[in-house]
């Protein structure tokens, strides 16, 4: 059980293949205390469309060098929100970077 209430996953989620990364998930949440906070930096497909071609051959590009160097299995992007919605969380704040290809966010449990 993790006794700071806090969990960090900077980067770290878009390692994973869907099937291992909805387990992780799991274990991770049920870990989580009460009021427990989330910290997540994670890539992500930015809204305008002018600006996703760029993002989508960027982060491809990451996946395939990733893949190849470092044994990462993960091909696409899992957006952990809705998942962390159902188990109680909620994002209270929010930014993003590098022309909306990178984001930051909060998530708190709220009992």
């Amino acid at each position: 059980r993790c006794h700071s209430g806090l969990t960090v996953a900077e980067f770290f989620l878009a390692c994973f293949p869907l099937r291992t990364l909805e387990k992780l998930k799991a274990k991770l949440v049920q870990a989580a205390t009460p009021t427990s906070t989330w910290l997540l930096a994670d890539f992500e497909y930015p809204a305008p469309r002018s600006r996703r071609l760029r993002a989508r051959l960027g982060i491809a590009a990451m996946y395939l060098f990733f893949r190849a160097f470092a044994g990462v299995k993960a091909r696409a992007l899992s957006d952990p929100g809705p998942f962390l919605r159902v188990h109680g969380f909620s994002c209270v704040q929010r930014k993003n970077f590098q022309c909306g290809m990178v984001k930051s966010e909060v998530w708190k449990r709220i009992s």
